[in-house]
């Protein structure tokens, strides 16, 4: 164990040594012992090595802070533009979900001024002796009603300016029944059509016309599915 003594000593050392590089480093070498020089170099290493890792310790410690001090920039600006990003999109929602509910209540309220406006028929005959009994309004067929002709074919479903307009079922007067969606009395969209013989197709229609994909089965268990170009298979199916 070192003693007091000789800790005091090796100080005393190291600052001789201190002053004679000081003196060397000022060209002021009649100052010099050299002697004593050569018997304290040991010491002007060890100074010199203190110096550096000093020096390397403070470098070290003044990177670290600089480190330190941008990753807290960073983050501070990550959380503030976290932070504007969920205030925008609660805005945003917000405004989305104000509009979607003016939409909803205005369709609500169109429905709902749409209703009152229409009128309901008990009874109404057409020239070419079809018969109509539902809603109706402009002295036509509006709403949902029910349409028989004269040949007990028969369309119960929904009506625009006297046209089969949405969802609605016809019974041909064969015993075919064709349900779906129609637009100005042709089906269109998604419909399925079931034969008297038991023959059914579900799929796409255009213009009351198979176009799409769609699947046709039979009584006997044979089956198609696939593709419809205007009423013909097409592709594989």
């Amino acid at each position: 164990m070192i003693s007091q003594s000789q800790i005091e000593q090796k100080s005393k050392d190291i600052i001789s040594a201190n002053k004679m590089i000081s003196d060397i480093c000022k060209n002021n070498l009649n100052n010099v012992d050299m002697n004593f020089y050569q018997s304290q170099l040991k010491y002007i290493i060890q100074l010199q090595s203190i110096c550096r890792g000093y020096i390397a310790r403070k470098l070290v410690q003044r990177i670290k802070e600089n480190l330190n001090s941008r990753e807290n920039e960073q983050a501070n600006k990550i959380t503030a533009n976290k932070e504007s990003l969920q205030n925008e999109r609660s805005i945003s929602c917000d405004k989305i979900q104000n509009e979607n509910g003016k939409d909803k209540e205005n369709e609500r309220r169109n429905e709902n001024e749409n209703e009152s406006k229409l009128e309901y028929m008990d009874h109404y005959t057409f020239k070419n002796g079809a018969c109509y009994k539902g809603q109706w309004k402009n002295n036509m067929r509006n709403g949902y009603g029910v349409n028989i002709w004269p040949d007990n074919a028969k369309f119960e479903g929904f009506w625009k300016n006297n046209k089969a307009n949405g969802k609605g079922t016809f019974y041909h007067t064969n015993g075919d029944v064709i349900e779906g969606n129609w637009i100005d009395d042709k089906l269109s969209g998604f419909g399925t059509y079931i034969h008297k013989s038991g023959q059914k197709y579900e799929g796409m229609w255009v213009d009351d016309v198979q176009h799409g994909f769609g699947i046709e089965s039979y009584l006997d268990e044979w089956r198609y599915e696939g593709n419809f170009s205007k009423g013909v298979k097409e592709g594989k199916g």
